[in-house]
């Protein structure tokens, strides 16, 4: 069995860091308590939460819970006071009475056959983390539960209409609590929708859609339609209008008229869901950026296919004009929206190529657009030496001209800086080329300070780490510092020498910084130049957020001196921000665990450090977890979590903090 001692007592490790999150919804209203005995005992009731989950519980101002806890002979309710850090007794129970209450205003109800709390409306101010201690008969504790409750105003809901089809979808989102009602309109008329299911979204808040079988295309443009939703006693509403339906296209030449009369007649052709706005459309021409000749242009009537309604204009141009690759553009307007289509023939001029260097990992590669005719030759040099590359099978593009690609397994990381590669392409007897020189291969980054260092010296340690392929740059690259824009004192900053590790060379800045510098979220830079490029990296402490708890796992017995016990210090909070942590045992040096991991939930970071000793140093020693993270006040927090066996069936542990502003 596991125990928890914290500002968070509670269930076992697995299950709190792994267990899926489910928010449920819950509220609390008040602090003040009411018996009603076995008569409504018999009530048939759902309990929105339990004692027993891990996770918050969220509710709304203004409405009812049940609340379940656990069937054990003696509870006693408390709620943390998060100014003072003290417990406020709220009631205490033993066996089906209650022994203990502040006050008999008749503000929670308490069924004591189903161990259920009734509360029959919420406040903000019942917010907050409640403890639940439970005994046996012989009074021996059966454990500790805690719940956290978070009691939030109404949410409106937002509402957004979207076209689906032939339907209206009304998208119904971020909104608490679940009952609404949704009402569709056709104009001022009342019509009927299907609701799909609500939907709990993981914040807590609700999302619902409703869909409209509206028959679109049979609707007459500038039809409203509205969404209606009535929620909290207010009602919201989003309307939409559907706009006409249709589209425009120019049908290629046939080549029956190219070949027979030396003419190119081009159709375009506007389709659409309304006929009025299909007929009194208006479809023009231009060639090559001009109108052309009235009578070269025809326009038929409306013809109707099923729902669509159809409109062509015709343009008959000679056949050289055609030929000469005049782009010819077809536009219309229709319902204050103005479309075009556009089309031209595909010419097979002499086009010469483009051409483009792209390293590719360790290669490079030739991108060669735009030639035209097809036939072309590939050649690649590494500085003035002729070498081999890899030619990909030239494409066609839409337009009638071509691509090619070649690729040079170059080995870049290998080669020398300013070593100069060359793609050289000659088409239609004419060379072109484009060069590529290899760049030194270099990265910086800031590693953040070791938590040792803030502790024991009180002093944030960051270092910038230069890593290159080229030991030369590397060496002669400088390293600066800005703290708050500003340059730190020389004392502050140190440069260590040059370090291989295969093909790459390190060197390393330190910079020293006192730990209030660093908790007052100074954004720290570090810069350098290599091979005439400039990079910089950027680190500061997070700062906000809620302080976090902290919570010590261990095994609830004595266990074997030869065995090996691991002790875990759970830091958890929502949008935590930068955390250390270290370890004492018996008041002495501080310890780094022997191993950390971070966890991500939602907004809810979790960081986990271990700590393993021999079972005879943990059955005689005192454990102290060591946190410090900055806050919202401006300040850094030194919190202390302290256990041992002895305080495990005994007292509450105790807690400590030292609280230092910058």
């Amino acid at each position: 069995m596991w125990i928890t001692e914290g500002l968070t007592d509670g269930k076992d490790l697995q299950r709190k860091v792994s267990e899926k999150r489910k928010m449920s919804m819950l509220v609390i209203f008040g602090v003040l308590v009411m018996f009603t005995g076995d008569a409504m005992g018999s009530l048939s009731m759902i309990p929105d939460c339990s004692f027993t989950q891990s996770d918050p519980c969220y509710g709304a101002v203004g409405h009812p819970l049940h609340l379940q806890l656990p069937f054990e002979y003696e509870l006693n309710l408390r709620k943390n006071d998060s100014a003072t850090h003290t417990l406020s007794r709220i009631f205490k129970v033993k066996h089906h009475r209650i022994t203990k209450m502040p006050s008999d205003d008749q503000r929670w109800q308490f069924v004591s056959k189903n161990r259920t709390i009734i509360i029959s409306s919420a406040e903000k101010r019942d917010s907050g983390k409640y403890f639940l201690d439970t005994f046996d008969f012989s009074g021996t504790s059966k454990g500790m539960y805690d719940l956290q409750l978070v009691i939030e105003e109404n949410s409106p809901p937002t509402i957004n209409l979207l076209e689906f089809g032939q339907s209206i979808m009304c998208v119904i989102e971020d909104f608490y609590p679940k009952p609404l009602s949704i009402k569709w309109k056709k104009d001022d008329r009342e019509v009927r929708g299907r609701d799909w299911k609500t939907t709990e979204n993981d914040s807590g808040s609700y999302r619902a859609v409703s869909v409209l079988e509206a028959n679109l295309t049979s609707s007459s443009p500038g039809n409203k339609y509205t969404c209606e939703v009535t929620h909290g006693g207010r009602t919201y509403e989003k309307n939409l209008s559907p706009a006409a339906q249709f589209s425009l296209k120019i049908n290629p030449p046939p080549a029956k008229e190219l070949f027979i009369n030396q003419r190119a007649v081009l159709e375009c052709v506007l389709t659409g869901d309304n006929q009025k706005e299909v007929e009194g459309a208006t479809v023009s021409w231009t060639v090559g950026g001009r109108s052309p000749a009235t009578r070269d242009v025809r326009v038929g009537g409306v013809t109707q296919a099923g729902s669509a309604f159809t409109k062509t204009s015709t343009l008959t141009l000679e056949e050289s004009v055609w030929f000469s690759g005049d782009e010819v553009i077809c536009s219309t307007s229709v319902d204050q929206r103005t479309t075009s289509d556009k089309i031209s023939v595909k010419r097979g001029a002499n086009s010469p190529p483009t051409i483009r260097l792209v390293e590719f990992g360790q290669s490079i590669m030739c991108i060669i657009e735009d030639f035209y005719p097809k036939s072309l030759r590939i050649k690649w040099k590494k500085d003035d030496r002729e070498v081999r590359g890899r030619d990909w099978k030239t494409t066609e593009n839409d337009s009638g001209s071509y691509r090619a690609v070649s690729v040079l397994e170059a080995n870049l990381g290998s080669s020398s800086p300013g070593t100069k590669y060359t793609c050289e392409v000659t088409h239609r007897g004419k060379k072109y080329s484009d060069n590529l020189s290899s760049r030194v291969q270099s990265s910086l980054k800031i590693n953040p300070p070791p938590a040792k260092e803030l502790f024991i010296n009180q002093r944030a340690v960051l270092e910038c780490v230069l890593t290159g392929d080229s030991r030369k740059e590397v060496e002669g690259a400088t390293v600066s510092w800005t703290a708050g824009g500003r340059s730190p004192a020389t004392g502050d900053v140190r440069v260590g020498g040059v370090t291989q590790a295969g093909s790459a060379f390190t060197k390393t800045s330190t910079l020293t910084l006192e730990e209030s510098v660093w908790f007052s979220g100074t954004e720290v830079i570090c810069s350098t130049s290599v091979d005439q490029r400039t990079t910089s990296d950027k680190i500061s402490v997070k700062r906000g957020g809620q302080r976090p708890s902290i919570v010590i796992y261990k095994p609830h017995k004595s266990v074997l001196v030869t065995d090996m016990v691991s002790l875990v210090c759970e830091v958890s909070s929502s949008d935590l921000t930068n955390v250390y942590v270290m370890w004492q045992v018996n008041g002495g040096q501080y310890i780094e665990g022997h191993s950390m991991t971070s966890i991500k939930k939602d907004n809810t970071l979790t960081v986990l450090s271990y700590l393993t000793v021999p079972g005879q140093q943990y059955n005689r020693s005192e454990f102290a977890c060591a946190v410090k993270h900055a806050n919202m006040e401006n300040s850094y927090t030194l919190t202390t979590r302290t256990t041992s066996m002895c305080k495990a069936n005994c007292q509450a542990p105790a807690i400590m903090n030292i609280k230092i502003r910058v």
